[in-house]
Formats: structure tokens, sequence, C-alpha cells
């Protein structure tokens, strides 16, 4: 049953044992059972959307109907489409700014597809990276078993569409 406690938290039991709290600050404690551990709390859980800006001027028509994130805990799950990327000025490593939440911990995670995108005559390897600094890069890995970013002279300068993917964790 449903019950409020005395201190100002309403409590859910399953059997007379209590399996969820939800305290005065709003926090939610969950209990052993219900897929945490006891004790642990869920602190945060938002969903949205977000606006990804590329390096070089580069310039794309893409919509938050398809850069979205959910974040649950201190986890971040985002969803981004680079459309009709146009031509910018300079070359340099293709980096994506923008990411909704701060980066705790350098890491690899996700998918990824492009569109008129020049890669080495033999990558065979391809991964979403996203560094502390807040910057998303792709790289891609040739016969000669390096990683090399995916570069700005790397686009058709026309036309060229990004999907992405990539989980990462949050210190904010």
């Amino acid at each position: 049953g449903m019950y409020k406690n005395a201190t100002n938290a309403v409590s859910f039991a399953t059997g007379g044992v209590q399996r969820l709290k939800i305290g005065s600050s709003g926090k939610a404690t969950f209990y052993d059972g219900i897929a945490f551990d006891s004790g642990e709390t869920l602190d945060s859980y938002e969903e949205g959307s977000w606006t990804p800006a590329v390096n070089q001027s580069w310039t794309h028509s893409g919509n938050s109907t398809n850069n979205r994130y959910t974040r649950i805990g201190n986890v971040v799950h985002i969803w981004g489409h680079l459309d009709n990327l146009s031509n910018g000025s300079g070359t340099a490593d293709l980096t994506i700014t923008g990411l909704p939440f701060t980066v705790a911990h350098s890491a690899v995670g996700g998918d990824v597809m492009f569109k008129t995108v020049d890669f080495y005559s033999k990558a065979n390897n391809i991964s979403v990276y996203v560094n502390t600094s807040e910057n998303l890069y792709f790289f891609e890995s040739a016969s000669t078993y390096t990683w090399t970013k995916v570069s700005t002279a790397d686009l058709a300068g026309t036309a060229d569409d990004i999907y992405f993917s990539l989980t990462y964790e949050t210190d904010a």
C-alpha cells in the first residue's frame, strides 16, 4: 500500500515491506526488489533535444526531432543527425560540440552512419568518441591498424549526412 510517514515522505510497500520512498526533497529511494540496490537514489531523469554544432564554420539543417537525449542518473544517451552539411572554412578534424551535459570520462560507444563521406580506401571500423572537453569525434581504422579522426576534408561539401548515437557518463 501507499502511506505517508512522519518525515513528510510518501512510501510504497508490498507485503509489508517498503519498496519505494519519495522524500520531502523530491528524490526517490528504491529498496531491494525494484532493480536498484538497497538505498540507492535515482537523482536525475530528463529527456530533451540538443543542438549539435560543427567546427570550421560548417553548417547543417539538423532538427530537434533527430537530435535528442535521455539522461538517467549520470548516464546520457544522445542521438544526432547532421543533415545537409555545407562547406565551411578550412580543414580540421570533424568536431561536434554542444553536448547536452558535461562529460565525466572520455569514452567510445555508439553508432555512426555517413552519406557522401570519403574514407580511406580500406577503412574497416568507424567509431564515435567523446572527450572531457565535450568534443565528439568520429574515428576510422584503416588497414594500417591506426585510428584517424574523420576530417572536414573527408566531406563532399554538399548533402553530407551523418547519423550517430553515443552513450557517455556525465558529472553534471
